[in-house]
């Protein structure tokens, strides 16, 4: 249909005789509202397939907040503020985002594992110092299972504990301390301070790995704690974190700040070695890794430089994500901050919806173009 000569009047009356060509003020609005309407809804809907896009979660200790960005970055937004966590897990099927909270360190038993929505919105509490939690570390989670695993590096709690999603059915699987204490008596001294820290699970595989702070060692046990192998990879000076890339059947580890590196060892440790290190990048105090297998690549932070960045898990195309940067106005000039866990979730953002029809019949994107060309007319008109 094909509009000429269109005329808007500039009456008062509700309506008057009108030629075909004639829009009236009724017409008018009925147009305008539609617009909005579509506008709107066009707003809703992208603001949808943003929230929903493949994302980046971390934790920064210097804002004690839990963040997340794009894969590439944008977007960076505050999720959960007032939170001190070295380890954090997704279930996207879920929506849930999990984490270990060290809580106020002037707050005697503040420390607890916590859940939230993805957007950060209705934090739970699923288990805290009154249910045994000391020094929360790392963090994973098995939603088919219904399952999340934790390491606790606190004095008398030391080991690798595992409970149901909302935090009942609370198991201590591996005891850290009972270990470091077997073999300092089998004549391997200093082994009784062992404290864990990293936790990686494998759960096609039935494994979960951990990682030994003062120990140096790497370990690997069936997923219900039993059936505890040497160690994978033993002195490490300070390993700190893991995680798993099980297209390759590796383990990655990071350590800091003593030696500050990222490695890698087979699941049957085999060929361990070193995957990124100094002086080839700048990797000072490298902390959570997280793996993105659809991309292959391998995401880290470095909590001494604040950046966050990636690299192909074949080595190649190491790139800085983000760079994480405060001002201090005692110094005047920028820090950076410190991010540590990290997690990613690589679901995709669903498909657009189909085209929404308005009222008159017309796609709500051709509504915005006839208002913007009404509007151009009227404003010729009333020049002339």
């Amino acid at each position: 249909m094909r509009l000429r000569h269109i005329h808007i009047t500039e009456t008062r009356p509700f309506r008057r005789a009108a030629g075909r060509n004639d829009l009236t003020r009724p017409d008018l609005a009925r147009v305008r509202g539609l617009a909005r309407a579509g506008l709107a809804l066009a707003l809703l809907l992208a603001s949808a397939t943003a929230s929903n896009a493949e994302k980046l979660y971390w934790s920064n200790t210097s804002t004690d907040t839990i963040q997340r960005s794009n894969l590439d970055g944008s977007a960076l937004e505050t999720v959960v503020a007032g939170v001190t966590s070295f380890g954090i897990a997704l279930d996207p099927a879920a929506g849930k985002l999990y984490w270990t909270d060290l809580g106020d360190p002037n707050t005697l038993g503040d420390e607890s594992i916590r859940r939230s929505n993805l957007d950060g919105s209705g934090i739970e509490i699923l288990l805290g110092a009154i249910d045994g939690v000391r020094d929360p570390v790392s963090i994973a989670v098995d939603p088919a299972a219904g399952w999340m695993y934790w390491t606790d590096a606190g004095a008398g709690a030391r080991g690798v504990y595992r409970a149901d999603l909302d935090g009942s059915n609370r198991v201590r699987l591996i005891d850290v301390e009972a270990l470091g204490a077997a073999r300092a008596a089998a004549g391997i001294p200093g082994l009784e301070f062992s404290q864990v820290w990293g936790l990686a699970l494998d759960v096609p595989g039935g494994s979960l790995y951990w990682c030994d702070y003062f120990a140096g060692d790497i370990h690997r046990a069936d997923l219900d704690g039993t059936n505890i192998d040497p160690p994978l990879v033993s002195g490490l000076v300070t390993p700190r974190a893991l995680a798993l890339d099980a297209a390759a059947g590796r383990v990655l580890w990071s350590q800091s700040p003593f030696e500050s590196e990222i490695g890698s060892v087979g699941q049957d440790g085999s060929l361990p070695i070193v995957f990124l290190g100094r002086p080839a990048w700048n990797v000072r105090e490298p902390f959570g890794m997280a793996v993105d297998p659809v991309a292959g690549q391998l995401y880290w932070t470095d909590s001494k430089t604040g950046e966050i960045s990636r690299i192909a898990l074949d080595g190649t195309a190491p790139e800085v994500v983000l760079t994480l940067r405060a001002f201090d106005p005692r110094k005047n000039r920028f820090r950076a901050e410190s991010p540590f866990a990290i997690a990613i979730d690589t679901t995709p953002p669903p498909p657009p919806p189909p085209p929404v029809r308005c009222g008159l019949g017309f796609e709500v994107a051709f509504v915005v173009p006839v208002l913007v060309a009404l509007r151009r007319r009227r404003l010729v008109r009333s020049r002339s």
